[in-house]
């Protein structure tokens, strides 16, 4: 039975993950040893709203010149954008450590693996750009949130920054961001934010293992029933099964109805992609729900680029060849062959596509279960069932810029199996 009354979203911002700072130790510039810090961050806060709280307490302790605070779990650099509880669920959950054991830097910024931080203005700018698309998707325009007074924007971040549910929804209440129907653009749509994670668990040192995308998500299906978490997480899965679906130790069906899905997908998967590796969502075009395309890193898809160039090309020539080859030999050349094949070859043509689509759902949907049951879908640190109606889990769990954030462990799923 789901809850309504509000508890739940109450519990998410309330919601508080504690966190052990330690200051690097190549960047203490004093005899004295540094303090371990200790701190609470809300979920939907961000990390660097510990930075002024630690800098008061760490300054003392570092060489003078400019500071460029940043986080690393491990050896892998956080994503300052990111909602603190989204990249723990990411990095460190599910049964991830606590205290959460960072490393705080000020010096040696990863400008190569993050992108460039310009201060709280600059997270705060992020905040607001991720807001006004998702009031695009739920409203159909982002306008509610641009012609919002400057102290009521300010008071609104302050109020994420601290987790205040009562005075967050006292700011954007009056603004009526729920999703809604909007004319001419088919069902009320929820925006989605989806981070898959393919490796099987432990320290990530970098975010090649890491796919996001962030779109806009059907609310209710053509008969009218709401969809559930299920049937939105089964597409983007089957979208990005190629580059996220690990193999099966055993070598079962899931390897291989992901080499059957690596034939249909693949080439979408490979035009589809977006800023990859790392953790920027790419928007979907907000107006029109549309089969959300899968994400890859850009350097796999500059060489993904131009190796199809190069096949092309290669076999435009290996074409030619073979037609004027099939010319002299008074023989059919393959398209001549390919019109007038007969409908027996083309049946069997498309019972081939066909079988191969059905390959790769029922991959998605094993990888799905799989994680399910090792607790490895998450949204907001918690495991809803899969049969959750998206649009409840919006409207009682989407984070301050008011995009819903599930976090899937693809990767430990198989592990633990």
């Amino acid at each position: 039975m789901l809850v309504d009354s509000g508890l739940v979203a109450e519990e998410c911002w309330k919601a508080a993950i504690p966190v052990q700072l330690r200051l690097a130790d190549s960047e203490v510039s004093s005899l004295e040893q540094p303090p371990v810090l200790y701190f609470l961050v809300p979920r939907y806060s961000y990390l660097h709203r510990l930075v002024p709280q630690a800098l008061q307490l760490l300054q003392h302790l570092l060489p003078p010149g400019e500071l460029v605070p940043w986080f690393e779990h491990g050896h892998l650099p956080l994503k300052w954008g990111v909602p603190a509880g989204v990249m723990y669920d990411l990095v460190a959950g599910p049964g991830g450590e606590l205290p959460w054991q960072l490393t705080l830097h000020f010096r040696g910024f990863p400008d190569r693996q993050l992108p460039a931080y310009g201060g709280e203005a600059a997270l705060r700018g992020a905040f607001f750009n991720s807001l006004k698309e998702a009031t695009h998707i739920c409203r159909g325009s982002a306008q509610r949130v641009m012609e919002m007074a400057a102290g009521a924007q300010e008071d609104l971040w302050r109020q994420v920054l601290a987790g205040s549910l009562q005075q967050y929804q006292r700011i954007v209440g009056p603004l009526q961001l729920a999703p809604a129907v909007v004319r001419g653009r088919g069902p009320a749509a929820v925006p989605l934010r989806l981070y898959i994670r393919r490796d099987s668990g432990g320290y990530l040192s970098s975010y090649e293992d890491i796919v996001c995308t962030s779109r806009p998500v059907a609310a209710q299906a053509p008969d009218g029933s709401s969809v559930t978490l299920r049937q939105a997480l089964l597409p983007l899965i089957e979208e990005c099964l190629a580059e996220t679906l690990p193999e099966d130790p055993a070598g079962g069906p899931t390897a291989a109805a992901g080499a059957a899905a690596v034939d249909t997908a693949g080439g979408q998967a490979a035009e589809g992609g977006a800023e990859g590796g790392g953790l920027a969502g790419a928007s979907a075009d907000a107006e029109s729900p549309r089969p959300a395309e899968a994400e890859a890193s850009a350097s796999s898809l500059d060489g993904g680029a131009t190796g199809s160039r190069d096949a092309a090309e290669l076999s435009g020539t290996g074409a030619a060849s073979a037609a004027t080859e099939a010319a002299e030999a008074g023989e059919p050349a393959a398209g001549e062959l390919a019109a007038g094949a007969p409908a027996e070859s083309l049946a069997a043509a498309a019972a081939a596509a066909a079988a191969a689509g059905t390959a790769a759902q029922a991959a998605a949907a094993t990888a799905l279960e799989r994680a399910a049951a090792a607790r490895g879908v998450l949204v907001c640190g918690t495991a809803p069932p899969l049969d959750t109606p998206l649009a409840w889990l919006h409207a009682q769990m989407h984070a301050g810029d008011h995009f819903l954030y599930v976090v899937l462990h693809l990767g430990r799923a198989a592990a633990t199996t």
